[in-house]
């Protein structure tokens, strides 16, 4: 038997195809080298903004307070908001990652002490943050059984002491006897940094409103029938302020009305109706705080 020999022989290929197949190969090789390079240079320089970052260079080196008092008001006590209990109550720790800050909680934390309003923080690269502060404006005191409270224009006890405050406005309770001399109803016991109830908000913006030429002369001031009841030292003795709106011109009116007209003696004022005002002798008529 013949045995057929097989044809081993490699096929030639054209050399044209053979130098395409290599030309693909090699741009193939190429391209997988340039992103090679490209990602361990990403990994690089995200290594090095990490090390930056934590390094030194971007952590904190100084706090910035800056206070703004909306209003003074010359109370019998020191504000208890110094730069430095500021800066301890703020958390905030030289030394500490600026990336690591982190603002708003920064921020409420601060706003929880009574005294402080409002709180800005703001980060202020490369070394430095900034806290601006608003202090809150103290507009009323409320007499209890446990000495007085000083209250912001925002509802927020600001602290207590046994004396009362100078140069105040007193707030009674919107149940309080305004006949005789009985003028206390015990408040709850609020602690700094408590808010009074909303139904306080209009005596209160009437409060903040008061003129400081006439602070001295208002013996206090109330929620009254949905508006706000002021009494003053001396005659009228009573004004209706109606609801905590046009409160500068209703106290431009009372202003004027006090210093042309001779009121003394018990009366009362209705101011609800700005630039129309109604004066009358005696007792404040019921239908006006119904």
């Amino acid at each position: 038997m013949t045995k057929t020999k097989l044809n081993t022989a490699k096929k030639t290929v054209d050399p044209r195809i053979a130098r395409r197949r290599m030309s693909v190969r090699r741009h193939s090789r190429r391209h997988k080298h340039r992103l090679l390079v490209a990602l361990l240079i990403l990994f690089v320089m995200a290594l090095m903004a990490v090390v930056l970052l934590f390094s030194p260079m971007l952590s904190l080196k100084n706090i910035r307070v800056i206070r703004v008092v909306s209003k003074s008001v010359a109370v019998s006590t020191e504000v208890p908001v110094s730069t430095a209990v500021i800066k301890a109550e703020s958390g905030l720790v030289l030394g500490f990652p600026m990336i690591d800050i982190n603002s708003a909680e920064v921020s409420t934390r601060l706003e929880k002490l009574p005294w402080i309003k409002n709180a800005v923080v703001e980060k202020v690269w490369p070394n430095t943050v900034k806290i601006l502060i608003t202090l809150a404006q103290p507009v009323v005191q409320i007499d209890t059984q446990t000495g007085w409270m000083l209250v912001s224009n925002s509802a927020k006890v600001l602290m207590r002491q046994p004396v009362a405050f100078s140069h105040v406005v007193r707030l009674l309770h919107s149940t309080a006897n305004t006949t005789g001399t009985a003028l206390s109803v015990d408040f709850p016991n609020y602690s700094p940094g408590d808010y009074l109830p909303a139904s306080y908000t209009q005596a209160l913006l009437a409060a903040s409103a008061v003129p400081d030429s006439l602070i001295s002369d208002v013996q206090w001031i109330k929620p009254s029938g949905g508006g706000v009841l002021l009494s003053l030292k001396e005659g009228p003795t009573v004004v209706w302020l109606g609801a905590g709106t046009d409160l500068k011109t209703k106290f431009n009116d009372l202003t004027t009305l006090l210093e042309h007209l001779n009121l003394a003696g018990e009366g009362w004022v209705d101011l609800s109706v700005p630039q129309d005002l109604a004066v009358g002798k005696g007792p404040l008529p019921a239908y006006l705080t119904d």
